[in-house]
């Protein structure tokens, strides 16, 4: 989720603290971090456009986008939401879907209970390899296209730092600055390998971060 000021606002805090939700934003400079809330609205989009014949109709068509969107499988995994919540598909009683299998589980509900609980579990360490699998082939694809390679900066490097941004009102456009700078790395931090190296940097002149 990005830092505008709608989702920084002190409402949004209570509403999110009511609703039970957590709060998390992207790091700065990396709006592909954004990629999975983009998807999830651009899908919303596109079943409003397909159910609602108004805007004044969404509210009523929210269920069946909902239910579309829970019962949907991954592109990537080939399981739907649904799946991973409660362990077995939607029953839609959709017309030329096979009849659900009988159960060969006992009735007695502890049997039931301990059984359920086994298989839910082997089916999220499943979708978890599975999504860890797709992080790597995502990154190796990203890695290549964008030619990245291993940072080797080390403490006490004098670098720039690279600033496309362009401030509103601003007379220089494609004559501004591409760089700022320079600084000076003070410290380097990577708790482990699932995350990025992160870099602490003074400005040379100043000597602040």
């Amino acid at each position: 989720m990005n830092k505008s000021s709608s989702f920084t606002a002190a409402l949004f805090k209570h509403v999110a603290v009511m609703l039970g939700m957590r709060h998390i934003t992207t790091a700065a400079r990396c709006s592909r971090s954004n990629g999975q809330a983009e998807a999830c609205v651009k899908r919303l989009c596109e079943h409003l456009k397909y159910y609602a014949r108004g805007g004044l109709s969404i509210e009523q068509v929210l269920p069946i986008c909902e239910l579309n969107v829970r019962c949907m499988p991954h592109s990537k995994i080939q399981i739907s939401p649904f799946a991973i919540v409660h362990g077995y598909e939607a029953r839609l009683d959709v017309p030329g879907d096979a009849p659900p299998l009988s159960s060969d589980i006992e009735p007695d509900r502890l049997t039931y209970y301990r059984w359920f609980r086994t298989e839910l579990q082997r089916l999220h360490r499943a979708v978890k390899e599975a999504r860890e699998e797709q992080k790597q082939e995502d990154k190796r694809v990203y890695d290549k296209e964008h030619k990245v390679r291993e940072p080797k900066w080390a403490v006490n490097d004098r670098v720039w730092l690279k600033d496309d941004s362009i401030r509103p009102g601003s007379p220089k456009v494609l004559t501004r600055p591409r760089y700022t700078g320079p600084f000076i790395v003070k410290n380097i931090a990577k708790r482990d390998d699932t995350i990025g190296t992160v870099y602490q940097l003074n400005n040379e002149k100043t000597g602040m971060p």
